[in-house]
């Protein structure tokens, strides 16, 4: 769930734990969305991989995030960002936020480390991020 936490963090566009730890977890969670292992993360893989974040982060299965999902998924560090942050992906304002909700809320934390804008993470960009 720490990884999951993290990645969380990335795909909502929020600010990640600046510590080195929380910096090269996230490069593992980077590096694990290359899914053809190219040693390249297109914007699809990052997405699939977050994606895939939401039945991880959905304890009770519900096909739904309610608001302790969700922040039970964060990590302390943005703990404080969780009730806006919930608030903004839930776009229909009922509570809970769908697989269609998670999946539309654009990757900020992607678009911050692709420097080129090329919708492809390098390794050095990867590297470049966890520094």
């Amino acid at each position: 769930m720490k990884y999951a936490s993290l990645l969380l963090a990335a795909a909502f566009g929020l600010t990640l734990p600046a510590c080195a730890q929380g910096k090269a977890e996230a490069a593992v969670i980077l590096s694990s969305a290359d899914a053809d292992g190219d040693g390249l993360v297109t914007r699809g893989e990052f997405l699939a991989k977050r994606s895939g974040i939401f039945k991880e982060v959905d304890a009770n299965a519900s096909g739904g995030l309610d608001a302790d999902e969700f922040s039970g998924a964060v990590n302390e560090r943005i703990k404080r960002f969780s009730k806006r942050a919930f608030a903004k992906v839930d776009a229909n304002n009922d509570g809970v936020i769908s697989q269609a909700e998670w999946d539309a809320n654009p990757p900020r934390a992607f678009d911050r480390i692709d420097s080129n804008g090329d919708n492809v993470l390098t390794q050095a960009e990867r590297e470049t991020f966890g520094r």
